[in-house]
């Protein structure tokens, strides 16, 4: 008796084992979701730009951080200060976790500062997914113009080259001309940075305003140092005291008013995210979950640091929820202060 109790115990033991060893293994869902997809990645601006550097470094890597590891495709759609895309991002794109976009920060604001109907867009329905830095934003002059400090712009002309609404070599230097009253003429119709800045460099015209330092070290950065061009004035909501050892001052010293003061916090505030990635709104939580915590892993991968000290990209990532609490504060502005606001951008 006890030896076929044995004989049938060891038999269930054996189907059992048998059963494990033919049974699949547990599917992981994100991983068969991604596997043998491809991601499109919308960069709201120009081919050269310091959006489109940023996310061509950060799609070298995004995939394998993913599960089931998807490819990146990063294509431009410039245009409208990124708000094409961003608009794109909103009303067309798929929502499924396959698209993901690198849109300007002017562009999360336009529906708050700018025109809310014709922007077509609520950014607080995107669902942020990291910032790549905090940015500081710079106004420069070439070494030849007869501005030489930002003071000097209360008496004297600067031309500066502008792209379209929403740059923020477009929106700064208008806002720092409406709130401050400096003389900062705007030559408009440049595509983006780099066309402005060649302007700068072939003498089209005198300086620049609204650039970030960000782009100016990967895109000039000899520049300074060759006395190309004097650094006016710091833009951003600390001073970064490496511009301040420079000489180069913040923008709040020029600031005499508390209204001023409080419609400036509202534009520059923005700032803090400096290159916002995002993706359309109602994507699956847990797809979202995964590419946040996907980007997340490219800033702190060997290979991704490597490449951003190679191309002088400055790096001080934000997490996705971290700028997503950021945008909804700053949309939960008084209706004072955004009226403010929105008046210096006009």
């Amino acid at each position: 008796m006890k030896s076929r109790v044995r004989g049938a115990i060891a038999a269930l033991i054996a189907c059992l084992q048998a059963v494990a060893v033919a049974a699949p293994a547990r599917s992981d869902p994100l991983a068969d979701f991604y596997a043998g997809k491809h991601i499109d990645f919308v960069v709201g601006g120009n081919a050269g730009g310091g959006y489109d550097i940023y996310s061509r470094a950060i799609g070298r890597y995004l995939g394998t951080y993913i599960p089931g590891n998807p490819a990146i495709v990063v294509r431009n759609m410039p245009g409208a200060g990124s708000i094409i895309a961003t608009r794109y991002l909103y009303n067309q794109a798929s929502k499924d976790g396959l698209t993901i976009g690198s849109i300007f920060r002017g562009a999360v604001m336009e529906p708050l500062l700018g025109d809310a109907q014709a922007a077509k867009y609520d950014p607080r329905r995107f669902a942020f997914l990291a910032s790549a830095n905090s940015e500081t934003s710079l106004c420069l002059a070439r070494g030849d113009a007869p501005v030489k400090t930002f003071a000097d712009l209360f008496e004297k002309e600067l031309i500066v080259s502008a792209a379209g609404r929403g740059t923020s070599i477009h929106d700064l230097p208008l806002v720092l001309k409406n709130v401050l009253g400096v003389k900062l003429k705007l030559v408009t119709g440049y595509k983006g940075t780099p066309d402005s800045l060649l302007a700068v460099e072939q003498g089209e015209v005198q300086g620049i305003c609204g650039y970030e330092l960000s782009s100016l070290n990967a895109q000039a950065p000899t520049w300074v140092q060759e006395g190309k061009v004097t650094l006016l004035v710091q833009l951003g909501m600390t001073p970064l005291p490496e511009l301040v050892k420079l000489g180069v001052p913040s923008i709040w010293e020029f600031v005499k008013t508390d209204k001023d003061r409080g419609a400036l916090e509202l534009i520059f505030g923005q700032l803090d995210f400096g290159r916002p990635f995002v993706t359309p709104p109602d994507v699956p939580r847990v797809r979202v979950q995964a590419l946040r915590t996907a980007f997340a892993a490219v800033f702190k991968d060997p290979g991704f640091l490597a490449d951003a000290h190679r191309l002088k990209l400055d790096l001080e990532p934000m997490s996705g929820e971290a700028v997503q609490a950021l945008v909804t504060k700053l949309y939960a502005a008084s209706p004072d202060q955004v009226e403010l606001a929105r008046k210096a951008s006009e």
